[in-house]
């Protein structure tokens, strides 16, 4: 991730709540000042929302704070000021300053609701799912179509595996915004299905079924749908569904090897995953985990020449993968060959390569050994890519 103060969810949430005071502010400034007024607290002000904007918190709350020591009744720096106090990690203080807010009495509708979404950032930001859902749901109350608010319950949902709440969300959201996101729904109804997928796997089909029919193309549903079938043992149609998997993007195509490599098993017969292997190889020879799976298909058959070149390709890709380097070892094995002829394979490729995290989410940049569809950092869905070294 790029260095700085990163720009995270809640902090942009933040900006466009303070960028709807904003208006409110200027018409103030321009109003005639009423007796006995202040208007000192407004200049520090301006400039904490200057710093905000320019990702310098520190000195946004340095100014911040002044203006609300200088104009105690500014509800807009107090809800800029507790919106800093969050994204800095300090969630107690948001807390504390955006409650403050909700016992004035002179709170206008849209002020009140602004300190309850705030408020309900500040207790998702520190934990507190229940108190968090509860304060989203009060504002939805209000605002049936604040889609910050719906999305903020959507997350909760995810978090907590309400996929069916998150899909409703999901589509309300799509309706106050007008628009589409057919891989987010496609996405939701996978991970629905994945979560019913041990108990009870005709459910679980049913929902990949609809991920499908969102989007035919979605690899994570295919590779869900052919498991589900696995399981009725109709192995033809489950091969079917992985062969269209294997299509996708590289990360997704060789997910389905794993199912795939399973259903060979079942099979007796191990042609469709070799022939599904170098398919992706084909398209991106810089695929190691295809190579790997590869490599197993030529192991087993006694192709060890030929293993073995595919094993230093797949190294050369990914040096430190102990599945890599366990079937060199098995490569070695069946040679004769020992640690000295191992440990030159391994130097003969550390020397150019450097060890990564396989998988990066493109939006924030968080790292991750496993695939995932939903991004543990940032929360976005169908950001990951493989990291790779140019």
């Amino acid at each position: 991730m790029a260095g700085g103060w990163p720009l995270t969810l809640g902090m942009a949430l933040a900006l466009l709540a303070v960028g709807a005071l904003l208006g409110d502010l200027w018409a103030r400034l321009r109003a005639p000042t009423p007796r006995g007024a202040t208007r000192r607290g407004r200049p520090h002000y301006l400039l904490g929302l200057n710093y905000l904007v320019s990702h310098e918190p520190d000195q946004a709350i340095r100014e911040l704070s002044q203006a609300v020591r200088q104009e105690t009744e500014a509800v807009e720096a107090y809800l800029a000021l507790g919106n800093l106090y969050r994204e800095s990690g300090q969630s107690e203080r948001a807390i504390d300053a955006h409650k403050s807010l909700l016992h004035r009495p002179n709170l206008s509708e849209w002020e009140r609701t602004q300190v309850l979404f705030c408020l309900a950032m500040d207790f998702k930001r520190a934990g507190f799912v229940d108190r968090a859902e509860r304060t989203f749901r009060e504002v939805a109350e209000r605002e049936p179509d604040n889609v910050a608010c719906l999305y903020g319950l959507q997350q909760i949902a995810e978090e907590t595996g309400q996929w069916e709440e998150a899909l409703a969300l999901q589509r309300q959201i799509q309706r106050a915004s007008r628009g589409t996101e057919p891989n987010l729904l496609a996405a939701l109804e996978t991970e629905w299905g994945r979560s019913l997928l041990s108990a009870d796997a005709d459910r679980a089909a049913r929902h990949f079924r609809t991920a499908l029919d969102i989007r035919p193309d979605y690899a994570p549903a295919r590779q869900g749908m052919a498991q589900c079938l696995m399981v009725g043992e109709r192995y033809s149609e489950a091969l079917e569904h992985l062969e269209q998997a294997v299509l996708a993007p590289t990360p997704w195509s060789t997910a389905a090897l794993q199912t795939l490599d399973r259903l060979c098993l079942e099979l007796g017969d191990q042609a469709p995953l070799a022939a599904a292997c170098e398919t992706i190889l084909e398209r991106d020879p810089r695929a190691w985990r295809a190579g790997l799976y590869l490599a197993r298909v030529q192991l087993s058959s006694g192709d060890l020449d030929v293993a073995e070149a595919t094993l230093r390709r797949a190294l050369r890709e990914r040096p430190g993968s102990l599945a890599v380097q366990r079937e060199v070892w098995k490569v070695l094995r069946q040679r004769g060959g020992g640690i000295e002829e191992f440990a030159e394979i391994l130097e003969g490729v550390l020397d150019d390569t450097r060890l990564m995290d396989p998988f990066v989410c493109l939006r924030c940049g968080f790292k991750s050994v496993e695939l995932f569809a939903r991004c543990l950092h940032c929360h976005r869905w169908n950001t990951m890519a493989e990291e790779r070294q140019d």
